[in-house]
């Protein structure tokens, strides 16, 4: 679940440069990620823009991940809260890469069992028995089996992230980082 850091106040700024102060904004956030958990303690940190907005191309906001091993993650949001940017919004979220792993697990059995049941439902177009499958009532199983596998696997992983995560320590440490990041946001000009 992500946390909001801060809302930032970017009305008092000039329309063109809003989208620079962002970027120095996502900067200054990657610095400080860099800063308190260095590559070479064996955090790994990835960045990526995105467009949180279809009709504004040039209006992008950042994603900024630092992880280590599959149990371990932060996940930091600086984007434009509205399509004029005058305010963004930073937020924190815990991200656990297992999840994702377990996601594509779940994923690839159910989008097989579509592709077979469309190569079925496609064979079958012409016949007598086109109106009795509906592509919905077919395609609902492998979407249920999808999720009901994410589940299952969710479910199994989870004593396996309790043991080797401290909730207690990773709840002081996610506190003490939105401390950390909502100080030199407030001090970013």
């Amino acid at each position: 679940m992500a946390e909001l850091v801060t809302n930032l106040n970017m009305a008092d700024i000039s329309a063109e440069r809003r989208t620079t102060v962002l970027s120095d904004l996502a900067q200054s956030t990657a610095r400080c990620l860099a800063e308190r958990f260095p590559v070479s303690d064996g955090y790994t940190h990835q960045a990526k823009t995105f467009n949180p907005f279809k009709e504004w191309p040039n209006l992008n906001g950042h994603r900024l991940w630092v992880r280590r091993g599959r149990f371990w993650g932060y996940r930091v949001e600086v984007a434009p809260a509205d399509f004029q940017c005058r305010t963004a919004r930073v937020t924190l979220a815990r991200f656990v890469p297992l999840n994702e792993t377990l996601a594509v697990c779940a994923i690839l059995p159910a989008l097989a069992l579509m592709a077979g049941l469309l190569v079925y439902v496609v064979s079958n177009w012409g016949t007598w028995k086109d109106y009795r499958d509906p592509i919905l009532v077919l395609l609902g199983p492998p979407c249920a089996l999808g999720l009901a596998l994410f589940g299952i696997l969710w479910f199994v992983s989870r004593p396996i992230v309790a043991a080797k995560t401290d909730k207690g320590r990773v709840t002081e440490e996610t506190a003490d980082l939105r401390q950390s990041l909502h100080g030199v946001l407030v001090a970013t000009p």
